[in-house]
Formats: structure tokens, sequence, C-alpha cells
């Protein structure tokens, strides 16, 4: 019988994803752009003066977008395209406005109509482009930013969103051409060879990531992201010494950037420096007290230290701050687990459950509770829910086999051990040492499966 119990993975690395450089627009007219409350009273008059100027309403809307009056800007852009319905700079510009009040179809629709009355009108391309990746339409942008780069091929910041696009639709080969691209043109801009690292990540091609995020910090030291995501290359490395001290560096930029002190966590943790990987998680709930995986996580390092109490109260206040309940409940079903109440297990188990019945998860922890409690037909039933969730749970099937053989059912407990192993042929060295399984060991039909299972594993290797 397999005694452990699966735990769910809080492994989650807190990478910034892209650093998308999503400034608040593009005013062609940088007259308007510097606009103080004086220059606005001089819009205004103009436009009062001048009520058929369209170029007048124009730049009285860039005066109020200077100024952050969206609402006024975008009337002020509307009575400009009413005067001059071609007027493709105030398309753009109302479009930017729309999107600053996170209207976004609206401004998507002023960019195109920017665009019809004006083909060539570099801009609208690319702020549309921009737009279409804030909603995550990675495929448009990109076929937006392809035409941009026909109008202006040697602008960098298009090829470094061109590049961002293609990271973020799953095509890092593309992403990385698009990047080099960008640096070619203006190398020394860090955003392009801080990206550039991030298609290489995604492409796994880690040695190539780190030495981009390094370039990019020699051009711009002080960019806590870039530290972030260098030692998020060198825990896919397995450096986690490395790891934390980017993380560090990270930290001691912003004390209070919450993503550095979760990876640094984690590292610290598979570096078995356990106390600081406490540490870490205490200032992540301090800086965010709902931060889920926070809790979890901490909750986890004491259970698995053996501290099931500060497990559970660390699972408790996790509770009474809103946190996943169904996902509390579990931890705290394996919290009491490994402190063996496996009475108490049971009932958080159950409770896991009943918020979240599609957990095979719960279902294979309650399994092995109620297996520990001798209550077999309890933990058969468990473990069957679970593998009705989760076809693929080896160790469940194992357990089952383990289960029936107590049960006398030792034809049945082949086939179901069989086919855990089939699943994943690392449980043969379980096996062939498992008490529970000893009745079946002398047959001819276990030694063949045993054999068969070496066989995969060494073809595994190979």
């Amino acid at each position: 019988m397999i005694s452990g119990y699966i735990i769910s993975n809080y492994r989650f690395l807190f990478t910034t994803l892209l650093f998308l450089c999503f400034v608040s627009g593009q005013i062609v007219y940088t007259e308007a752009n510097q606009s103080s409350p004086t220059s606005i009273k001089e819009f205004q008059k103009w436009a009062k003066d001048s009520p058929r100027s369209a170029e007048a309403h124009y730049y009285l809307g860039s005066a109020y977008f200077s100024q952050d009056n969206i609402p006024l800007s975008i009337n002020a852009y509307r009575k400009a395209i009413t005067l001059n319905p071609s007027y493709a700079q105030a398309y753009n510009n109302l479009g930017l406005a729309y999107v600053k009040q996170n209207k976004i179809s609206d401004g998507i629709r002023s960019y195109q109509k920017s665009i019809s009355a004006d083909p060539d009108f570099f801009a609208a391309y690319f702020n549309l482009g921009k737009t279409y990746c804030l909603i995550n339409e990675f495929g448009s942008a990109i076929n937006v930013f392809k035409q941009a780069l026909h109008l202006k091929p040697n602008d960098y910041s298009t090829c470094n969103y061109l590049g961002i696009a293609y990271s973020r639709n799953g095509q890092p080969q593309k992403a990385i051409e698009a990047h080099h691209r960008s640096i070619l043109i203006d190398p020394n801009h860090s955003v392009s060879h801080f990206n550039l690292g991030l298609a290489y990540y995604y492409s796994n091609q880690t040695q190539s990531a780190i030495k981009s995020y390094q370039r990019a910090l020699v051009l711009d030291p002080d960019e806590v992201k870039f530290y972030n995501n260098l030692g998020l290359a060198y825990y896919q490395q397995k450096d986690y010494a490395e790891a934390i001290k980017a993380y560090q560096s990270a930290i001691a930029l912003e004390s209070d950037y919450i993503a550095g002190h979760a990876n640094l966590a984690i590292a610290y943790t598979d570096q078995t420096e356990l106390d600081c990987a406490v540490d870490s998680w205490q200032t992540v709930i301090r800086l965010s007290p709902e931060h889920k995986t926070a809790y979890l996580a901490l909750g986890d390092l004491y259970s698995k230290n053996g501290q099931f109490q500060l497990a559970k109260d660390i699972y408790q206040v996790a509770l009474s701050n809103g946190i996943d309940a169904a996902e509390v409940y579990f931890k705290l079903g394996m919290n009491y687990l490994r402190w063996n109440k496996t009475n108490s297990a049971i009932v958080f188990y159950q409770k896991s459950i009943d918020l979240a019945p599609n957990s095979a998860a719960a279902y294979y922890g309650l399994g092995v509770a109620y297996s520990r409690e001798q209550k077999n037909d309890s933990a058969i039933s468990a473990f069957e829910d679970a593998i009705e969730i989760k076809p693929d749970l080896s160790k469940a099937y194992y357990n089952l086999a383990c289960l029936y053989i107590s049960q006398n059912q030792s034809v049945k407990a082949m086939k179901i051990l069989k086919h855990s192993i089939d699943l994943d042929p690392g449980l043969v060295s379980l096996a062939t040492t498992d008490s529970d399984l000893s009745i079946l060991r002398e047959s001819s039909e276990f030694q063949e499966m045993i054999e068969k299972a070496h066989l995969s594993l060494k073809t595994e290797k190979y």
C-alpha cells in the first residue's frame, strides 16, 4: 500500500510574462502633448472662436487628454470627426481615449476608422496592435504589427511588440527573430533584450535566455523584472543559488516586490533552506494578505516539517481571509493525515469534495485515510471515484490492488496492479517489496509483469 498522498502543486513561478510597455498613447501632433491649464484655455478659445474648425477641436481634445480629462477629450475628438469625417489623427486619438477608459471595442473601431481614412497612418496600426495584445488577440496583433512594419521597416518598437505577440501566441522562434530584428535596429533597447530572453525561455533555450537578461541588465540595471526573470531562468536550470541571488537583487531594488519574494521562497525550498523559505512566504502574506499560494505553500512547509499545529493555524487563517475553501480543506486533510489524525483527515477531505466534487486528489487522500482506519470498502469507493475523475491515476490503482488482496480477490488485484504499473513502471520497485502484495509475488504472472516493467524503464533511459 502506498502510504503517501498526492499534494496539489503550489509551485507557481511568478514570472513577468511579458514586459509590455503599454504607454498612455501616441499623440501625433506633439504640440498638444505638453498642455498646461493655460494652453487648454487657449485651445478652448480657439474652438469657441472657430466652431467649424476640426483642427481646433482636435487640439482641444489632445490638451484634455494630456491632462487626463478623458471624457472631455472624447467629446472634442468626436466634434473634430463630425466636422472632418476623414480625420485619421482624430480617430487614432479617440481610440487612445477609449482604451484608457477600458472601452476596448470602441477603441479598436476608432483605430480601424483611422486606418480606413489613411491607410498609410502608422500610429493607428501600432496602437491597434497594442490594443489587440491587451485583450489577448495575439493573432490579430501579429497581422497589424506586420502591416505597421511595411510602413516603417526600421521601427524597433514595432519589432519588439511583434515579438511579444509571437511569444504570447505560442510562436517563440518567430518571437526570437522579431526581437533580434529590434535589437539590430537599436542594440541599446533593454526591453528588446529582455523580451528576447523571454522568447528563449519559452523555447527552453535557458542559457540564451540568461545571456539576454544579463544584457538587458547591463543596459538597465535598475529594472526589477529583469532580475526576477533572470532568477526564473536560473531556477529552470536548477541553479537555485544563482536564482536566489537574482531574486534578492530584485527585492533590493523594490522591497515590496511580491513576485520576487514568492519566487525566492520557492528557490529556498528547493535549496532546502526551509527557514528562509518560511520567512519569504510570511513576507508575501504581509504584503498581500489574500495571496492564496503563500498560505498554501507556507502551510505545506510547516506540515512537511512536522509542525502540524502551525500548518493547521495558517490554513485556518487562509480560510478566514477568503482563500478557496475547497483547496484549504484539502490541505487540512493532508496535514491531519501526516499528523496521524485520520478521522479529522477524513472530515476535511470530505468537506473539500463537497465543494469540489471533481477533485481526484481529494478522493485519493480520502481513500488513504479510510485505508489507514481499515475501512476498506470506503477506501475502495474513494479510490474508484478518484480513478473515474482521473483515469491515469496510477497510485490509486496500486492501492486498489492492495485492498482487493485484503478482500481475497487476488485475480482482480493482479489485473489492477498490472494496469497501475503499465501507467507508471516506476511503481515496480515498490511492488517487489510491498508486504501487501506478497501473496502475488510467487506467481509467474507477477514475474512477467516485473520483467516487462524493467524493460520499459530501460527503454525510457535510452
